[in-house]
């Protein structure tokens, strides 16, 4: 069967750096050519072009990531399919609920959280048409130790800016540290415990080495970072937002209650529990639920859902 993956076209596909869209389309285009899938990536940043590389394709499905390229989609006389990686999505609904209403009517939509699916339902799709897809993982990549060696620190790793609260936990004393490009100006990066920025591949070489990973973001859908330290054998301590796709119900996953996330004693109390329950167990326990995640298992989860 033949897929046509649809990019932006704003960055290379795999990414020289950091791009979190363009990493998606990448090992999932991987792991379905692992399984016998003939995938083309159209990574092409003007509509027409895009079109027609896909035209000469002739694929049997056509999968657009969706960023743009939404208004070539009623040319397109083949199966399609969207997933939605445009974080903007969060903050203007209205907005996109009009771009699907008028560009992907005939679509079936793999989604990365329920509140997707339920904004779907409420549009009119049939319930057959959406489902849920969990962005995978790289999870071989990652450096495993069975004992960090900053065992006392937590790590937050991401851009830094005012939606995922680096700057309300870097005061809270709970032992974090911070990596990432600082776009907050109430974050204070001449304080010790910021780091800098790491390149891909020393997220992959050094994140194995702290206990836990804090992300209290107010606004997600799939993160992939969680993903990514769990395959590192990190724990989690995670606002609401950032739960999708989770069991919250295994003891290394902490949730922080919306109704709790500025009640700064509390926050810097479940870091600390966390982090030393993460330190008190075996990572194998951490590191089997990661692989779940690992993208050979959402290539089949894909062709299940195919």
């Amino acid at each position: 069967m033949k897929i046509s993956f649809i990019a932006p076209g704003e960055i290379t596909i795999p990414p020289a750096g950091w791009g979190a869209l363009e990493t998606v389309v990448w090992n999932q285009s991987q792991s379905l050519r692992d399984i016998g899938y003939d995938i083309q990536i159209v990574n092409e940043a003007e509509p027409q072009k895009a079109y027609e590389q896909i035209a000469k394709f002739n694929p049997d499905i056509v999968h657009l990531h969706y960023g743009k390229h939404y208004e070539i989609l009623p040319h397109i006389n083949t199966r399609k399919i969207v997933t939605n990686h445009n974080g903007n999505f969060i903050n203007n609904i209205k907005f996109h609920e009009n771009i699907i209403r008028e560009f992907m009517y005939d679509c079936q939509f793999f989604n990365l959280t329920t509140w997707e699916c339920d904004l779907l339902k409420n549009i009119g799709f049939p319930p057959k048409d959406i489902m849920i897809l969990a962005n995978g993982v790289d999870y071989n990549s990652f450096q495993k130790t069975t004992e960090p060696k900053n065992k006392n620190k937590s790590i937050c790793l991401g851009k830094i800016d005012q939606r995922k609260r680096q700057a309300f936990i870097q005061n809270l004393g709970a032992d974090v540290v911070f990596v990432g490009q600082n776009q907050d100006q109430e974050f204070n990066p001449l304080e010790e415990n910021f780091i800098g920025s790491w390149t891909r591949e020393q997220v992959y070489e050094n994140l194995t080495e702290y206990s836990n990973l804090v992300l209290l973001s107010e606004a997600e859908l799939q993160p992939l970072v969680c993903l990514e330290a769990l395959s590192a054998g990190l724990g989690l301590v995670l606002s609401e937002a950032c739960t999708q796709n989770l069991d919250t119900s295994l003891d290394f996953i902490s949730v922080i209650p919306s109704s709790r996330s500025l009640d700064r004693e509390y926050v810097k109390s479940k870091i600390i529990e966390n982090r030393n329950y993460c330190n008190s167990i075996d990572r194998q326990n951490i590191l089997d639920y990661a692989a779940t995640f690992d993208w050979a298992n959402i290539a089949r989860r894909y062709d299940l859902y195919i």
